[in-house]
């Protein structure tokens, strides 16, 4: 008898390997589990109303203060404080509205 190993390939695998398929939205989404490291991959839904109503409430303290001091300005001219805070809000707020919207759109991968 002889045995000839030259061909022989391997894969290794870490187990446990969780997988999981379920329904949301109309679709159909797949995701797979490490269970020696927690790490996860596949394909998450991403409700867009939600992102948006969170963009609209961060954004919406700058706007608010950047109108009530332009209001302030026009009426009485002691609003300049109030508008600039407002503005450095809004710009901050417009920061971080691009970085929710770029990680909901990597997010929906489909």
């Amino acid at each position: 008898m002889s045995l000839d190993f030259s061909k022989e390939s391997w894969r290794y695998i870490l187990l446990p390997v969780y997988l999981a398929g379920y329904q949301a939205q109309g679709r159909s989404y797949q995701v797979v589990i490490n269970g020696q490291t927690g790490s996860i991959g596949g394909q998450r839904p991403v409700d867009w109303m939600k992102v948006w109503l969170v963009i609209a409430a961060i954004l919406s303290p700058g706007v608010l203060l950047a109108l009530a001091g332009l209001l302030t300005i026009i009426l009485g001219g002691v609003g300049v404080l109030l508008g600039g805070i407002g503005f450095v809000l809004l710009l901050v707020g417009l920061i971080v509205a691009v970085l929710i919207l770029r990680k909901a759109m990597a997010m929906d991968d489909i």
